[in-house]
């Protein structure tokens, strides 16, 4: 971007020529004249009218200096850039209520309480991220999460950033310091799913129609730290962080994004799915590894394989981070066909360090592993809250990524012949929900009446 460009830029009113300057010396890949180059850091600073500046989210609001510009993304983050290579100075925050604490470049591959810890006195550079956490008094787990990026660019409220989770390890700082991300391409959508048209009776309790607006609500800062596990876990203000429910609410945004809705009602929430597959998979290029426990982990691999097809990032680059680590590729499995229910092949697992048993007649199932009260237990709660995500992937083209969970969802939805109900429920597993999606306060029956008239 040249600086007649920049001054042309709604983005950089109040910015003078000699702070784009600097600003486009600190851009990657980008030149500057030797003009340009002469022009001195304490002229940068006296272009704008201050390098100090409180930046709020919601609850929180958080102080730093030595700031050339900055801009709120939509969901509440701030990409900064810095007036020098220093970077900026983190002088304060501050939280409406309870307690609040900071951290720059939280490992993805652990838990970390960002609430209580302080990043305050300390600078963030080029390419780092300033997690910043409150707690309401008594409470375990953070209310409010949001992230500070500096970046060697303008900053941009379409910007979409680099992972706000892990270490700056050397993809996690590409990602974060190669180019601006944004705006999305749309015409990856498809246009297929027509919501009006699905046979959902919406007007009743626990089936209300899931419009764009109520799931933008429900798509907010991920802030996955610690992976639901630990003090911080994820901002309960801003997403539910259960695995079966993040699953759920992932599911109903991906069929939503395959919906006949007019394209540019999708981007917003589009991009919030990015943003936060973006986040998670900064994580997961920090060493983060996931295991199968009852209903924890799920959703996280839908929202980064979302992201890197939305990106436009080469299918051969992708092994790089989803190496079938995640929860959906650890539960489910390909066992051949099945003893009590030939026509069937996959199966799945309450936790991954026990055996699939599937594969066995259910009076083999063994009761002191738990696996049939797994079943009873968590069966539905796991590939319930799947079913949009299997059905969105194959409107994508993407379904080659979820192998053994697209064909469980498959076998879920059509529900056992008489014989395989027969020796279920001769081993005392009966009552299962055959062909039931599972939301836990709105949308039911959405993505199960989808699939029904969409699934190929």
């Amino acid at each position: 971007m040249t600086i007649q460009q920049l001054k042309s830029n709604k983005n950089t009113k109040g910015i003078k020529t000699a702070s784009l300057a600097v600003l486009l010396s600190l851009m990657a890949g980008c030149s500057s004249s030797s003009t340009e180059q002469s022009v001195s850091l304490k002229a940068a600073a006296a272009a704008i009218d201050s390098s100090t500046r409180s930046l709020t989210t919601r609850g929180i609001t958080i102080t730093l200096s030595g700031v050339l510009a900055a801009s709120q993304l939509q969901d509440g983050r701030w990409e900064v850039s810095p007036e020098t290579y220093a970077g900026v100075l983190v002088v304060s925050h501050t939280t409406t209520s309870g307690t609040i604490g900071s951290v720059i470049n939280s490992p993805g591959k652990a838990a970390t309480e960002v609430q209580t810890q302080s990043a305050i006195g300390k600078r963030v550079t080029i390419g780092d991220v300033l997690l910043v956490a409150s707690t309401f008094p008594g409470s375990p787990n953070c209310n409010e999460m949001t992230a500070i990026h500096v970046v060697p660019w303008l900053p941009s409220p379409d910007h979409i950033v680099g992972p706000a989770l892990g270490a700056p390890n050397i993809f996690n700082k590409f990602l974060r310091t190669n180019a601006p991300i944004g705006p999305l391409d749309l015409s990856r959508l498809p246009s297929i799913v027509n919501i009006d048209s699905l046979p959902v009776a919406w007007g009743q309790f626990g089936k209300g129609k899931p419009t764009f607006e109520w799931m933008e609500s429900q798509i907010g800062f991920l802030g996955d730290v610690g992976d639901s596990w630990g003090l911080t876990a994820m901002p309960t203000a801003q997403v539910n962080s259960y695995g079966r429910n993040l699953a759920c609410r992932v599911s109903q945004a991906l069929v939503m994004c395959c919906s006949t809705a007019p394209a540019e009602q999708k981007r917003k929430l589009a991009t919030r799915l990015v943003q936060n597959g973006m986040d998670v998979l900064g994580a997961f290029l920090d060493g983060r590894t996931q295991e199968v426990d009852g209903g924890h982990y799920q959703g996280r691999k839908a929202l980064i394989v979302f992201s890197l097809h939305m990106l436009g990032i080469p299918e051969n680059l992708w092994p790089i981070v989803l190496q079938n680590q995640f929860q959906e590729d650890l539960a489910y499995g390909d066992l051949g066909p099945l003893a009590w229910q030939p026509s069937w092949r996959y199966g799945w697992r309450g936790r991954h360090r026990n055996r699939h048993y599937w594969n066995l007649s259910p009076s083999q199932w063994d009761d002191n592993q738990r696996e049939k009260w797994y079943v009873l237990n968590y069966c539905h709660g796991n590939v319930g809250p799947q079913i949009g995500t299997a059905l969105a992937m194959q409107l994508l083209g993407l379904q080659h990524h979820f192998g053994a969970m697209t064909g469980f969802v498959g076998q879920w939805m059509t529900g056992p012949n008489a014989a395989g109900i027969q020796a279920l429920s001769a081993a005392g597993i009966t009552g299962l929900p055959w062909g039931k999606d599972f939301s836990f306060d709105k949308a039911e029956d959405f993505c199960a009446a989808a699939w029904v008239k969409y699934h190929k």
